[in-house]
């Protein structure tokens, strides 16, 4: 584990340009297999959900409306977007 945390720290040292896709892909493989990718992406969603409420509450008296629609959509869209 110190190993991992020394090239990481290596790893954000670099700058973008620097970085090689092989470095890029450890570090991707290290997030994945922590868990915390999935963590944050429940916190996303968790957080979309939340936003919809409100966004329900604000928007109730507004007629329905494809910009209406966009906007309580747009949370959603945002967390599940791949890039």
């Amino acid at each position: 584990m110190p190993d991992s945390r020394a090239k990481m720290e290596r790893f954000l040292g670099k700058t973008r340009a620097t970085r090689t896709e092989a470095e890029v892909q450890w570090v991707l493989d290290e997030l994945l297999a922590s868990g915390c990718v999935d963590t944050v992406r429940a916190r996303a969603r968790s957080l979309a959900e939340e936003a919809h409420v409100e966004a329900l509450k604000a928007f109730d008296d507004k007629p329905d409306s494809e910009d209406k629609q966009f906007l309580l959509e747009l949370p959603f869209y945002m967390v599940e977007r791949e890039s």
